[in-house]
C-alpha cells in the first residue's frame, strides 16, 4: 500500500504490519494502523527523532502495539497470492531477518513533479522549487528590488515565498524546506495573496 494506511486498514485488522518511512505521515500511520493491525513495525534508515515531530515519537514509543527499527530496510517480501513475509536487512550487520508481515505501508514523502516550470526558477537537487533566502545568492535583489550584481551588504533575498522567476511564487510541497502536510501548504497559500497583490499593484 503506497500512503493508503487510513484506507486499507481494516483488510489487516488481527495481523502484524510494517511501516516503512520516519516523517509525521509515517507517524500517524503507525498509530492508526495499531488500532486494527495485531502489531506495527516502523521500519526507518535513522532515527526518528531526526524526522518526526516529537509528540508523535512519544506517542509511537507508549503504544504497545508499536515497535521501530532503526537502520533497517525492506528487502523482499512475498507470499502465496497476497503477502504474508518480509525479509528485513539490517544495514550496519548485512543480516538479514524474514518477519511474518500482512501489510507494508509505504509513506516515503514524495517527488516533485515540476519539468513545467521555466528554467529561470531555480531548483534544489532533489527538484524542489527554492524560495526566499534558500535562492542562489547571485539572484538576491538590489535596492528597490532591482537585480544585482551588488555588493553583498547591499542585496536582501527575494521574498519568503518568491522564487528566481519575477512574479512566479511556489507554495506547499513543491517548495524546498516546506513542510509537507496539508495544513502547512494551505496556511502557505493564504501566505502568499498579499505578496502576490504586491507585486500585480502598479
Amino acid at each position: 500500500h503506497y500512503g493508503s494506511a487510513m484506507t486499507a486498514a481494516q483488510e489487516v485488522e488481527g495481523q502484524p504490519v510494517v511501516v516503512v518511512g520516519g516523517g509525521n505521515s509515517a507517524g500517524q500511520a503507525a498509530i492508526h494502523l495499531a488500532r486494527f493491525a495485531s502489531s506495527v513495525t516502523i521500519v526507518v534508515r535513522r532515527d526518528l527523532g531526526e524526522t518526526m515531530s516529537q509528540y508523535l515519537v512519544d506517542e509511537l514509543r507508549w503504544n504497545e502495539r508499536v515497535s521501530v527499527r532503526v537502520g533497517v530496510e525492506v528487502v523482499d517480501g512475498g507470499g502465496a497470492g497476497q503477502l504474508e513475509w518480509l525479509d528485513l536487512r539490517t544495514n550496519a550487520t548485512g543480516e538479514v531477518e524474514r518477519v511474518v508481515a500482512a501489510g507494508l505501508f509505504l509513506l516515503l514523502g514524495a517527488r516533485p513533479t515540476c519539468s513545467w516550470l521555466p528554467a529561470e526558477v531555480t531548483r534544489d537537487p532533489n527538484g524542489f522549487v527554492l524560495t526566499g533566502r534558500d535562492v542562489p545568492k547571485e539572484a538576491w535583489l538590489g535596492p528597490g528590488g532591482v537585480p544585482g550584481p551588488w555588493s553583498a551588504e547591499a542585496i536582501v533575498p527575494p521574498e519568503t515565498l518568491a522564487t528566481t522567476a519575477p512574479g512566479v511564487f511556489a507554495v506547499g510541497d513543491i517548495r524546498a524546506g516546506s513542510m509537507k502536510r496539508v495544513a502547512a501548504a494551505s496556511g502557505e497559500g493564504s501566505s502568499v495573496v498579499p505578496l502576490i497583490h504586491r507585486w500585480l499593484a502598479p
